[in-house]
C-alpha cells in the first residue's frame, strides 16, 4: 500500500529500525521499503543476521504486480508533511487501510469497480478490503465530517472522496451540501472528484441500460432522442415524477422533448437500476472504445478517478 521511507534520524537508532522492519515483515505485503533503502539499512554496521533475512524477503516479496506510488517518511520527532512520527507509525499507516469516501458505500462500490475495470485495473479491484476500502456515514451531508475523521485517522494522503455533482443542468453551481464537501476536502488536503454528470446512473451506457430495462420501439426511440447532456443530467431512478421535464429548476435543458417522449420518459428505470446495471455481467465487457461511443469525456473522467484510487496504494 505504501513505501516506508526512514528518515536520516531514524537511521541513527537501530533500535528504531529493527522495530520498523517488524511492522513491515509482519503486515507484508501490504507495505514495503524502498530496494536503496532496503540495501543501506544491510550495510548498517552491526544489524542482526534475523534482520538481514527479514530484509531480503521484503527486497524480494511478491507485490502482485502493483506498483506503490504513494510514499510517507518516518522520523522521531514531530512530523511535517509527507511524514508520520515514529510513535503514531503503528495506528496511522500499519493498523488502517487507505480510504474511498462515497455516499452510498453499497451502491457506489459497483460504481468503482465498474471504473477500475474499464481503466484496466482489475489488481486494484482484488486489493479492496485489504490495501483499501470504500466508507460512507449514509448521505453526501455526512461526508465533510466523515472525511476530517478519517483524514485525522489515516493521513490526508490516503483519503479520496468522489461525490455526486446533483447538478440538473450543465451549468448549474454545486449546491451548498457539495460545496461543504469541497471545501472540507480542501481544509484538510484530501483529493476529491466531483463527478461531471447528475451522478453515478448517468454513467451507466446504453447497451447495458438495454439489457437490464427492456424497452419497447417507442420507449428506445424517445431515449434515443436525448442528447449527452440531457442524459448525463435526466434522474435515471424516477424520471420527471418529482419534477416535470419543463419545470424551471432544469433550466430549460429538457425542453426539445415533445409532450410524448416526456411522457415516456416520466417514470423513469427505478430506484434499482444502478444496482442491475452495475451488477450487469455486460459491466465486466465494457471497453474503452465503448466510453468514446458513448461519451467522449467520459474515459477522461475515468482514468482521473482510477488514478486517485491508485495513489492511495
Amino acid at each position: 500500500m505504501m513505501v516506508i521511507l526512514l528518515s536520516n534520524c531514524i537511521f541513527k537508532d537501530i533500535g528504531l529500525v529493527k522495530r520498523i522492519i517488524d511492522m513491515i515483515f509482519e503486515c507484508s505485503p501490504r507495505h514495503t521499503i524502498s530496494s536503496d533503502q532496503i540495501r543501506k539499512i544491510l550495510s548498517i554496521e552491526g544489524l542482526d543476521s534475523e534482520y538481514k533475512e527479514k530484509c531480503k524477503v521484503i527486497l524480494e516479496k511478491e507485490t502482485n504486480f502493483l506498483i506503490f506510488k504513494n510514499k510517507i517518511e518516518v522520523v522521531s520527532g514531530s512530523p511535517s508533511v509527507g511524514q508520520v512520527s515514529f510513535d503514531n507509525l503503528n495506528e496511522k499507516i500499519f493498523l488502517n487501510k487507505s480510504i474511498v469516501i462515497v455516499e452510498n458505500s453499497i451502491n457506489d462500490v459497483r460504481f468503482l469497480k465498474y471504473i477500475l475495470s474499464v481503466c484496466g485495473k482489475q489488481k486494484i479491484i482484488e486489493k479492496i478490503d485489504i490495501y483499501w476500502e470504500v466508507s460512507s456515514n449514509g448521505g453526501c451531508g455526512q461526508i465533510p465530517g466523515l472525511t476530517e475523521l478519517k483524514a485525522n485517522i489515516v493521513g490526508s494522503n490516503r483519503v479520496f472522496v468522489l461525490h455526486d455533482s446533483d447538478r440538473l443542468y450543465p451549468q448549474q453551481n454545486l449546491s451548498k451540501t457539495h460545496t461543504n464537501i469541497v471545501h472540507m476536502c480542501r481544509q484538510v488536503n484530501v483529493a476529491y472528484h466531483t463527478l461531471k454528470k447528475r451522478e453515478p446512473e448517468n454513467y451507466i451506457l446504453d447497451k447495458v441500460l438495454h439489457s437490464v430495462f427492456p424497452m419497447d420501439e417507442k420507449y428506445k426511440e424517445a431515449w434515443s432522442s436525448l442528447t449527452n447532456a440531457q442524459k448525463s443530467h435526466y434522474d435515471y431512478k424516477i424520471g420527471f415524477r418529482s419534477k416535470s421535464a419543463s419545470d424551471e429548476v432544469y433550466d430549460g435543458l429538457f425542453n426539445s422533448l415533445s409532450d410524448s417522449q416526456k411522457t415516456i420518459l416520466k417514470n423513469g428505470f427505478g430506484e434499482d437500476i444502478s444496482e442491475l446495471a452495475f451488477s450487469s455481467d455486460l459491466i465486466t465487457e465494457i471497453t474503452e472504445s465503448d466510453i468514446d461511443n458513448h461519451c467522449g469525456s467520459m474515459m477522461s473522467e475515468f482514468k482521473k478517478i482510477a488514478e486517485s484510487i491508485e495513489l492511495l496504494l
